[in-house]
């Protein structure tokens, strides 16, 4: 399999197997600086491509109307904000890129 930048993960069973075999998969980090480091990746996540595969429609309304992004432009990999959302099954975040960007995902823009 493929692995991409962009992994939907479900929480509850990443806490529940690391809870059940008494580790975890994130190394430890020091109190205080935990809050930087996930502010850090927050804003790294902070795009179409990451709101299509969560199926955050917040943000990717704000991205798309209030930034102006595009939801035409593939990411660093080649893949479209449409191709993240249907990969994730997010059903109305698809519907929602191809109701904005339509015209320009025909044309290629």
């Amino acid at each position: 399999m493929v692995s991409s930048e962009i992994e939907v993960v479900d929480d509850t069973a990443t806490v529940s197997a690391a809870a059940a075999t008494g580790g975890g998969a994130e190394p430890a980090v020091p109190s205080g600086a935990g809050q930087e480091v996930e502010e850090e990746e927050e804003a790294l996540k902070d795009d179409v491509y990451t709101g299509a595969a969560y199926g955050d429609l917040e943000k990717l309304h704000r991205l798309v109307e209030r930034e102006g992004r595009s939801v035409a432009k593939p990411d660093a990999l080649g893949y479209h904000a449409l191709q993240w959302a249907a990969l994730n099954n997010r059903v109305a975040a698809a519907q929602y890129i191809l109701e904005v960007g339509f015209p320009t995902i025909l044309l290629g823009a």
